[in-house]
């Protein structure tokens, strides 16, 4: 006696090579896939590109900080003779994109079609010190406070302290 049974041949007929195709269900299925994946690829470079435009705000809101430090600490300075680099005062700077590189076409950045533009506090004050008085030093505060490309406020501070060329 034969324990294995034949299965007619006609159950398991392969489909013809004009009929092989991918069913509606299939692909619909992986359109929905490829739709999310690419909206969640185009989020992750959005917010790439608004960290990057934050970042290079704030590099070049310290860029503009550390050049007002260097020429108040570069200008020439005796008792007698106070360089404008080293009085006080107030300016409106643009921060991004960087102003003073050349060669580029720039574009706005942010939402609402406008460059960074910030505010530029340079504060110099005398350090009384020594027995006898004054010893011509000065502290020199430079404050940049401004609004990113998102909205934020920021505020960007260095500071030095300035002694008389001998």
């Amino acid at each position: 006696m034969n324990a294995l049974k034949t299965i007619p041949s006609s159950t398991f007929t392969r489909r013809s090579s004009s009929l092989k195709a991918f069913t509606l269900v299939e692909i619909l299925v992986a359109a929905g896939v490829l739709t999310i994946m690419s909206a969640a690829v185009l989020q992750s470079f959005v917010v790439i590109y608004r960290r990057s435009v934050d970042k290079r705000t704030t590099s070049n809101a310290y860029a503009l900080l550390q050049s007002t430090i260097d020429e108040a600490l570069n200008d020439p300075y005796t008792l007698t003779s106070i360089p404008s680099s080293l009085t006080s005062s107030s300016s409106t700077v643009q921060i991004y994109p960087n102003p003073t590189s050349t060669g580029n076409t720039y574009y706005p950045v942010s939402a609402n079609n406008k460059f960074v533009w910030g505010t530029q506090v340079t504060t110099v004050t005398p350090i009384n010190s020594g027995a006898n008085g004054s010893l011509g030093l000065l502290q020199v505060d430079v404050l940049i406070s401004c609004t990113n490309a998102d909205g934020y406020a920021q505020t960007f501070e260095m500071r030095t302290v300035r002694a008389p060329d001998l």
